[in-house]
């Protein structure tokens, strides 16, 4: 019984630790793709105005 609980709680914490995992990436996917199409809109406005 005691086998099935440990389990249970291993379990529970790898799928916390995935969820945290890629939540990270995400986050940091996110703030790296609106860094680079802003810096790509600065691009093409410097390219407009000359």
């Amino acid at each position: 019984m005691f086998k099935q609980s440990r389990r249970k709680i291993v379990a529970a914490i790898l799928s916390v630790l995935v969820l945290l995992l890629f939540g990270t990436f995400c986050t940091i996917y996110l703030a790296s793709y609106t860094e680079m199409t802003n810096r790509n809109r600065e691009i093409l406005n410097e390219y407009v105005e000359t």
